[in-house]
């Protein structure tokens, strides 16, 4: 199995059409900006294309998200955006995503998605293959007593990580 990052990361820029009127990024487009970035950082970092999985018949389905929006993202600005798939099982992923000021100073949001992985001509679930679990294990994210049990207290370990 080659040897893949544990954690990836790209830019994105905040665009005017996805701030509210205090040119803020709007919260329901934080969303969209870690799944492009995440999408992007597979291609980027495992050549792993979504699209190719979808013309097979195969995807994940979104089935849960969690948002902390701590320091707003702002018109014009350039942020940082990292993920990490922290847990996975036979059916579902359990993705962490962060999104940063360009320094790496400021913590602006903590996104956790749980994906299942699914037939998409049939919307049942189906079982990761021996390869992909093999993927997973070799790149998800290990951190000393990381947290999984809150999104709350996750998101202050975080925030102290990046203090």
């Amino acid at each position: 199995m080659k040897d893949f990052k544990k954690e990836l990361e790209s830019e994105a820029f905040i665009t005017f059409s996805d701030c509210d009127p205090f040119r803020h990024l709007n919260n329901a487009r934080y969303i969209d900006y870690f799944l492009s970035a995440r999408e992007q950082q597979l291609m980027e970092g495992y050549q792993f294309s979504l699209a190719d999985w979808g013309a097979k018949g195969k995807g994940w389905f979104v089935t849960q998200n969690l948002v902390a929006y701590l320091k707003p993202a702002r018109y014009a600005e350039t942020v940082v955006m990292i993920s990490r798939i922290l847990l996975f099982n036979e059916y579902d992923l359990h993705l962490e995503m962060v999104m940063l000021d360009k320094k790496r100073t400021g913590l602006k949001s903590l996104f956790w998605s749980k994906f299942s992985h699914i037939d998409l001509t049939t919307g049942k679930k189906l079982e990761h293959s021996k390869d992909l679990k093999e993927l997973f294990n070799s790149v998800c994210y290990q951190e000393v007593d990381l947290e999984l049990q809150s999104f709350d207290r996750r998101v202050e370990q975080v925030r102290n990580k990046y203090k």
